[in-house]
């Protein structure tokens, strides 16, 4: 049973797609019938790595090994979500991913604390909303990645005391 699944109104895509390279730590792109496909996990916000626009964040390269430790080269059942646009403003697929032992890469990135819950559009909830923050709250309790002290504590701008690499 894929996690969170059962009871939800998201469309799940009929067959895997396999994760060719991880982004960052919330963007795979992953292989379509011809070519790749970009797509931005809903419902995350991991710290920056990559975006040319500003410097990598807190807990960036962190986020996005992890992220890439977890799917690259896996086969990833997607699925959209109705009540969220298909396509974000850069024409990456918005999407939930299942990793191969059916447990959602986005749900674990939050409950390791790789990345933060983040609310698309505020007037239309996400499926899974509920989980997401309760996975991000426990991390942030915990002192988890991102929510350490010694890291970022929750702060994507913040900078990094001297912490061991791969803190979890």
């Amino acid at each position: 049973m894929l996690e969170l699944l059962a009871g939800s109104d998201v469309v799940l895509e009929d067959r895997p797609r396999v994760v060719i390279r991880v982004v960052d730590g919330d963007t795979l792109v992953v292989t379509r019938r011809a070519g790749s496909e970009r797509v931005r996990l809903i419902g995350i916000n991991a710290p920056e790595s990559v975006d040319p626009r500003r410097g990598v964040q807190c807990f960036g390269r962190e986020a996005a090994r992890r992220a890439a430790e977890l799917a690259r080269g896996k086969s990833v059942y997607l699925a959209t979500d109705p009540s969220q646009s298909r396509i974000d403003d850069h024409g990456r697929l918005l999407a939930y991913a299942w990793l191969p032992d059916g447990r959602m890469l986005n749900l674990r990135l939050l409950a390791e604390g790789y990345a933060n819950e983040y609310t698309y559009d505020r007037a239309h909830p996400y499926a899974f909303q509920e989980s997401f923050r309760a996975a991000r709250d426990d991390a942030a309790r915990l002192e988890l990645g991102l929510w350490a002290p010694d890291t970022c504590a929750g702060d994507f701008d913040a900078v990094p005391a001297a912490a061991p690499a791969g803190r979890r």
